[in-house]
């Protein structure tokens, strides 16, 4: 068992070999308001979110970790659940992910940008919906050091009520490392779908 298949040895899981990979991914939204539902009747509890709100908070988080913050406290408010989530986020992806609150949105935080701004927020319903077909799978912001980039990209989050992750280093001299770390990359950005 492992967490990446990129820990195996290459001569184990190369061609020819009969090793098989069975992916196991952090829950999506619907488990966990499943398990959300399940445990809170399960342990008697009566948090200040409901289970929906739980289980859009704790994205990111496996099955156990929503139970273990559950039993944390009698009362679950949302700033045990993000301040939780954090704390095991940080174990889990802190070398390779930094998880932020944003700390302003597209009025506040940005000024011009307008056409850019009315684009974002155009696109807030649709990812409130859950429509796929209306949100592309990816936005990429390019131009010159100190555009603005990352402070558009921290407002869009804010707008859009989701985390704003930054990506760390991950490329590393040792062979493989880089692409292991790329790997849990990927794993933790799905996993915390929808993200800035």
């Amino acid at each position: 068992i492992t967490k990446n298949m990129v820990d195996v040895r290459s001569g184990l899981s190369g061609r020819g070999s009969m090793l098989k990979s069975l992916e196991n991914p952090l829950p999506q939204p619907e488990q966990r308001l499943v398990f959300s539902k399940h445990t809170i009747d399960k342990i008697g509890l009566t948090p200040k979110v409901s289970p929906e709100e739980l289980a859009q908070l704790t994205g990111g988080l496996a099955l156990r970790e929503i139970e273990e913050i559950l039993r944390i406290e009698k009362i679950t408010t949302v700033g045990i659940i993000k301040r939780e989530k954090s704390r095991l986020l940080e174990e889990e992806f802190g070398d390779i992910l930094k998880i932020m609150d944003p700390r302003w949105g597209l009025e506040k935080g940005l000024g011009g940008l307008e056409e850019i701004k009315n684009y974002f927020l155009k696109l807030k319903p649709y990812l409130l919906q859950g429509d796929p077909l209306m949100i592309p799978p990816a936005i990429m912001l390019m131009g010159p050091p100190g555009t603005g980039k990352t402070a558009l990209a921290e407002a869009i989050a804010w707008e859009w009520g989701v985390p704003f992750v930054e990506i760390l280093n991950v490329r590393s001299v040792w062979h493989g490392e880089s692409e292991k770390n790329a790997l849990r990359v990927w794993g933790a950005l799905q996993s915390l779908y929808p993200c800035v």
